[in-house]
């Protein structure tokens, strides 16, 4: 479930032994432009906005995250469904958590935390989720 977001952008996960988040790739070359960065904290149903990009959250489609009170050998993700929108175009896919970010239309999208935490013997409500998506924008 956990992820780290990378300068680049790009996510890593934990692995290892002691579960720690692997090393982000180096950067090469100078940057001239720092990317606009944003984080949406989405309920399903809402839509958060940055720039000419609109991300709704339509549903989240699957949370097999290990409950915290229990000592598992894989993090689990949740996975969503999101509907993107930018000045040209309007797509419907879905997004994980822990995996690369999404690329769509000059955007790199990921989640980068989800509450609440999910615990045994205990589900949790579709209005409870709460989902931060993080954005970089190159343009």
């Amino acid at each position: 479930m956990d992820a780290k977001i990378c300068p680049d952008g790009s996510g890593v996960g934990r692995e290892g032994p002691n579960c720690e988040f692997a090393k982000c790739p180096d950067v090469v070359g100078a940057i001239d432009i720092i990317p606009a960065v944003s984080n949406m904290v989405l309920s399903v149903g809402q839509t958060g906005k940055l720039g000419d990009l609109n991300i709704t959250l339509n549903k989240i489609v699957q949370d097999s995250r290990c409950p915290t009170d229990v000592q598992c050998i894989w993090a689990g993700l949740v996975e969503t469904e999101v509907t993107i929108g930018g000045f040209t175009k309007l797509e419907t896919i879905k997004i994980s958590s822990g995996k690369t970010p999404v690329l769509f239309d000059g955007y790199h999208i990921s989640i980068s935390s989800v509450t609440p935490s999910a615990k045994s013997g205990e589900k949790i409500s579709t209005d409870e989720y709460k989902v931060t998506f993080h954005v970089v924008s190159s343009k």
